[in-house]
């Protein structure tokens, strides 16, 4: 089920960074680019784990699955969508949560006057919808909205490539993986 679900997610993001490129296509060359050092390109795609879930502070979920696709809006601000898949299983219940949903970030790069284009710090809010399956714990979750936050950062090796780590309560407390620009 887990091959699934990450085929899905691959699936996804090919068509973002498809759509994305032939967006890109489009755009006037006359265009202002005023951004910062927070991102040198508009859009990110991300694919990562994290460790525990929302749900359960760090419960049994081995490592819950998360992409995430993002776009500089703004000199300081970011936004995007959200897909999660975690699964817990223990003696006692099962469940499995899908989430979907949407996230703005603040980046402090500006703020805090750092010159480094290779690090970029934020936080943020997200919010969306929560499914849940399972036995009567993951019935008592069942299906609703769900809202969260986060701080976190990137450290990009490449123009086009990096690694981020958040910290907050969202789908998981900690989650982390690797980024790209495009």
């Amino acid at each position: 089920m887990f091959k699934i679900y990450l085929l899905a997610g691959v699936f996804s993001a090919l068509s973002f960074h498809a759509q994305a490129q032939k967006n890109a296509q489009f755009e006037s060359p006359n265009k202002v680019n005023d951004k910062t050092s927070s991102s040198e390109s508009d859009r990110q795609f991300r694919v990562g784990v994290g460790l525990g879930t929302g749900d359960f502070a760090f419960g049994n979920a081995p490592f819950p699955f998360h992409v995430i696709g993002e776009k500089q809006f703004h000199n300081n601000i970011s936004g995007g969508v959200y897909l999660s898949y975690a699964t817990e299983k223990t003696v006692y219940y099962n469940f499995s949560t899908y989430r979907a949903g949407i996230r703005a970030n603040y980046h402090f790069n500006e703020l805090l006057n750092l010159e480094n284009d290779n690090v970029d710090l934020y936080a943020g809010v997200m919010g969306g919808l929560r499914v849940s399956g399972g036995s009567e714990v993951a019935t008592l979750l069942g299906t609703g909205v769900y809202t969260g936050f986060h701080v976190g950062g990137r450290y990009y090796f490449s123009d086009k490539l990096g690694a981020y780590a958040e910290l907050g309560r969202a789908a998981t407390w900690l989650k982390f993986g690797i980024i790209t620009r495009f």
